[in-house]
């Protein structure tokens, strides 16, 4: 099962709504050279322009959002992965910061630090 269901989904529905943008902005850009070519003769490609532009630019926009989503979760996942084999390399079963914070009273980068000093010194 995938960690972070919800921001999936999020991600996902971004891919499909830059789709549906795009089609709708070309949709659109179309329609609006259409009409601006009625009304006067050379004013067509600057009515498709104007909407097919900031259209473009919503898209990247939206798509790169969708990225961004897929970006932190690999992080997130590389992260763990790199930990989990940094434990099994060095053999030893270490406390997640927050356990060790818990345990010991103290809370922040300070005690954590305090308590891997501590293990070192009574490991070697």
């Amino acid at each position: 099962m995938r960690k972070y269901p919800a921001l999936h989904f999020i991600a996902t529905a971004l891919k499909v709504l830059t789709g549906a943008v795009g089609l709708a902005g070309l949709f659109m850009s179309v329609r609006a050279a259409h009409i601006s070519g009625e009304m006067f003769e050379d004013a067509g490609v600057l009515g498709f322009f104007t909407i097919f532009i900031p259209t473009v630019i919503s898209c990247f926009m939206l798509y790169a959002a969708a990225e961004l989503i897929y970006l932190l979760m690999d992080i997130e996942e590389n992260t763990r992965n790199t930990a989990s084999s940094i434990r099994q390399q060095t053999g030893t079963a270490s406390l997640p910061p927050t356990k060790v914070a818990s345990q010991t009273g103290n809370t922040g980068y300070a005690a954590t630090t305090a308590a891997a000093k501590e293990k070192e010194e009574t490991e070697g």
